[in-house]
């Protein structure tokens, strides 16, 4: 989702984890591939959607740890081919910025759009900086029968569990895991 703290809060840079997958071109993509368990003939698959900073280290040890708790392979393509965001994108104090920022939203994640046409179950995790009537716009969605998940973590910032984690910090590490947790519970009782 975008909203006002996607363009103002930078994204934590730890650059600490080593990524347990590797990475591997898959359908033209560079793809980071999180196998943790080893378990090739998964029927587990999960492909990880991240945010405009591309494959963030903790994007990628989230990866991992829904491989490991799913038994399961978790995909993370480079979608952006190498044309993420950058983090000196934060704060956008010109105008290059400024029209870089916006054109994300605008093109590639067009999130009210995109809701609308769910078919599959869908988790999201909010945090206090999401505009609540799309937080709201997909609850409704998800109440139609598609079937799904929606909570607010009103204490947390937008990217919480992205490029935007702040895993030295307790609160933020254990919001992390909690999130993460959320979404292996939802994976177990989705993908069975």
């Amino acid at each position: 989702m975008s909203c006002e703290a996607c363009r103002t809060i930078p994204p934590v840079v730890t650059g600490e984890y080593t990524p347990k997958g590797q990475y591997e071109t898959l359908a033209g993509l560079r793809t980071y591939s999180s196998n943790v368990t080893g378990n090739q003939a998964s029927t587990a698959n999960i492909v990880d959607i991240y945010d405009i900073f591309g494959l963030a280290s903790q994007t990628i040890q989230g990866a991992d740890l829904l491989a490991q708790r799913l038994n399961a392979i978790v995909l993370v393509p480079d979608f952006f081919q190498g044309d993420a965001l950058s983090h000196d994108i934060i704060p956008p104090n010109t105008e290059e910025k400024k029209a870089r920022m916006g054109e994300f939203p605008a093109t590639k994640a067009n999130i009210p759009e995109n809701w609308k046409v769910l078919w599959i179950p869908h988790i999201v995790l909010a945090s206090k900086d999401e505009p609540a009537d799309v937080v709201k716009g997909y609850a409704e969605t998800i109440s139609t029968g598609k079937g799904g998940y929606v909570e607010t973590y009103s204490d947390m910032w937008h990217g919480w569990v992205g490029a935007r984690a702040n895993l030295k910090q307790e609160e933020s590490r254990a919001e992390y895991t909690r999130g993460y947790n959320k979404l292996g519970d939802f994976f177990a009782e989705n993908l069975s």
